[in-house]
């Protein structure tokens, strides 16, 4: 026992010093616009390039990272603001894993909806081997389809329960790549825990197996980076101008239900003054902490709209 611990122990500094000789910083791209075919040379990694961001070049966050992500093997940790292009980063991934590698890679999301959306995202290349398999909490799923599909969208938990799976340790150890969205979670009191025991597990099996987190909000990014052994990449990128306002209101006093209705009407106060600004155009996003207070909004929403 304590031989195979020196011999695990001695690959995990193998793999450690041979990442560390190659020159990986080469895959450094510029951080400017940048045409996709300037940075990546496969013609079929180009198309379906194309097919997810249009005829579009890549913003300075793809442009500094994509040749990390599919010529490269080094775990990442990728951290920009939302809406700057990450999920590319980890789209190269999965194809140089699938498609270069032939072996299985698994898309990690804290939420079903964000599986589901990302599970769309995929069937849309129309690549059969890049077909999306979705796995979410206790729904049951075939051995079969665990073998036959080189792709899978999971919910944490999911994935984590499947690693634990002894029968299907052969299936499992045929993942090369994992991608984490939102990896910010591990500091989560509530879910944290089962993504590091999903990421330790998985590393685990071989300290080849390569780890690509994403996060908008990761604030002890280098903390992380260490831990996770991997390069980190950052960027200010922004696709657009970003506005900060403290809205006030009165809360002296107030059982939470009055405070949520002061805090809705605030809510449609500040939207009524975007809708008549005709130098704002576009989408009005609104974020809540809760479920019940999501739906509260949503109808006093939809009262103010009708």
């Amino acid at each position: 026992e304590q031989f195979k611990d020196k011999k695990r122990i001695k690959n995990y500094i193998d793999a450690f010093e041979s990442r560390k000789q190659k020159k990986i910083r080469t895959f450094d791209g510029p951080e400017i616009d940048t045409k996709a075919s300037d940075l990546i040379d496969d013609s079929k990694i180009l198309h379906l390039i194309k097919t997810l961001i249009g005829d579009k070049k890549l913003n300075p966050l793809q442009s500094l990272s994509c040749r990390h992500s599919y010529y490269g093997n080094e775990n990442l940790l990728v951290i920009a603001p939302t809406g700057s292009g990450k999920s590319l980063i980890g789209q190269l991934s999965i194809f140089r894993s699938i498609l270069f590698n032939q072996s299985k890679a698994v898309w990690i999301v804290p939420s079903r909806a964000l599986a589901r959306q990302t599970a769309n995202d995929f069937t849309c290349l129309n690549d059969e081997k890049l077909k999306p398999l979705c796995l979410l909490g206790s729904e049951e799923v075939k051995e079969e389809d665990l073998i036959n599909s080189k792709l899978w969208i999971c919910t944490t938990e999911k994935f984590e329960a499947l690693l634990r799976k002894k029968s299907i340790n052969k299936i499992t150890e045929e993942i090369e790549t994992i991608v984490i969205d939102e990896i910010h979670n591990l500091s989560d009191k509530n879910r944290g825990q089962t993504l590091e025991s999903l990421i330790s597990r998985y590393r685990n099996r071989s300290p080849q197996k390569r780890v690509v987190g994403l996060s908008a909000t990761l604030k002890n990014d280098e903390e992380f980076a260490a831990w996770l052994n991997s390069r980190l990449i950052k960027s200010l990128y922004r696709q657009s101008i970003l506005n900060k306002e403290v809205v006030k209101y009165e809360s002296n006093q107030l059982s939470w239900r009055e405070e949520e209705i002061i805090k809705g009407e605030a809510l449609i106060n500040l939207i009524k003054r975007i809708l008549i600004d005709k130098e704002k155009k576009g989408s009005i996003l609104v974020f809540c902490f809760a479920r019940a207070t999501c739906l509260i909004s949503a109808f006093e929403l939809l009262n103010y709209l009708s």
